[in-house]
């Protein structure tokens, strides 16, 4: 017994074998096993003949199951998470109150595609500086009930074994007990309470967690190389690419076919008094191109306040909660770019760049067509749109 304790102590083989099976002396080397190997289980002979056992006077057979454990499937992923606490939000407030945006734009001038980047480039400065940041890793068999506190408890009960404390051993066991039943029912009352607030949002996110829903396994895993990139690519923008095509002279019906002139006439003009006309005032049209479009403080600083907090970021890589917390502050900024993008009728290349994520429709993807995209553009360009979505609006009434 205390050399099974010392092999299963040191050697890996032995402490992760599914079965022990001893034998009588008389198992040797010549004799085949036939009788204890299992289906689906690596067998592992150890005779008292062979070096490796020692020679001793008994037979160990060890048995290494082939399922491989849910925490070493997948290896662990690392992400980087800000910690948005309301000290660290009134610190970024206050940096950005104290900044002079002057000295930023000034020396830009008309360049909005430098000025763009130059003004990213410092709020994610003072984002870095200001609001702290912690690596979470996240294991495969995680539970969603399992907290930091409880982790520390299960190195604690192996230090514990490993030091072959039993009082200690103990101890620990009875701690880490009552915790486990502590998170749980604190993670039901978490559930309990978003049913009755109605965050529909909490409740289905641990439902699909307990129930292993979406979960990174079921679904595959996006993989090619550069070429595999390129042609996703022109598959997904093949609409906008037929759109911004040079156009050609067009060969008349009779050119491409001569009875197609008899299949597509042209319209008749009894029936061209029936199609509805369209009256424009041009007083109106007049003065409204004549009007520079300007936005205003307001208009920017209450779509900046408007901003869902838990989008994804876009490639510039400014959060839509920076955005949110910080609307008072940096609305004024974004305000001098907005006119200046509208004033020089120039997009910025920042703010058009997409990253679009291919999502696969169905569980084995095999044509370009089985791929989703999804896009991801920067929030300050969709706040742009929405103001000038609502302007255009307000215009074609009096179409």
């Amino acid at each position: 017994m205390d050399e099974l304790a010392a092999l299963t102590k040191l050697e890996r083989v032995y402490r992760e074998s599914s079965l022990l099976c001893f034998t009588e002396t008389w198992l040797k080397q010549d004799i085949p096993d036939s009788v204890i190997s299992l289906t689906g289980f690596t067998l592992v002979r150890a005779d008292r003949s062979e070096v490796e056992s020692g020679s001793s006077d008994h037979n160990l057979v060890n048995l290494l199951p082939v399922y491989t454990p849910v925490v070493k499937q997948q290896s662990p992923q690392g992400k980087e998470v800000m910690i948005w606490t309301e000290e660290a939000s009134e610190q970024l407030r206050d940096c950005f109150n104290i900044t002079d945006w002057d000295v930023l734009c000034s020396p830009h001038g008309e360049d909005v595609d430098s000025l763009i980047h130059c003004v990213t480039d410092y709020i994610h400065f003072c984002v870095e500086n200001t609001v702290p940041s912690r690596t979470v890793w996240c294991f495969p068999n995680n539970k969603p009930w399992v907290t930091s506190e409880l982790k520390a408890l299960l190195n604690e009960k192996k230090r514990a074994f490993l030091s072959e404390d039993k009082e200690e051993l103990r101890r620990v066991q009875r701690e880490l007990k009552y915790n486990i039943r502590r998170c749980k029912a604190s993670y039901k009352k978490k559930l309990e309470q978003g049913m009755e607030q109605n965050n529909i949002r909490e409740v289905w996110r641990g439902l699909k967690h307990i129930s292993g829903h979406g979960k990174s396994g079921d679904v595959l895993q996006v993989i090619g190389d550069q070429a595999w990139a390129n042609e996703l690519n022109l598959f997904f923008n093949r609409f906008d690419l037929a759109r911004h095509r040079a156009p050609s002279s067009l060969p008349s019906r009779q050119a491409i076919h001569p009875q197609l002139s008899s299949f597509t006439p042209q319209l008749p003009a009894q029936h061209s008094a029936l199609l509805p006309t369209v009256t424009v005032d041009q007083s109106t049209v007049d003065q409204s191109t004549s009007t520079p479009f300007r936005l205003t403080l307001d208009q920017v600083r209450r779509e900046l306040k408007k901003t869902k907090a838990r989008k994804a970021t876009g490639p510039d890589n400014i959060s839509s909660r920076l955005l949110r917390e910080c609307a008072d502050q940096l609305c004024e900024v974004v305000l001098f770019m907005f006119n200046l993008s509208l004033s020089l009728e120039r997009v910025p290349a920042l703010w058009k760049t997409s990253c679009v994520v291919p999502v696969p429709k169905i569980s084995h993807p095999k044509e370009l067509n089985h791929y989703r995209p999804i896009v991801l553009t920067s929030h300050l360009m969709k706040a742009m749109e929405r103001i000038v979505l609502s302007y255009l609006r307000t215009q074609l009434v009096h179409l």
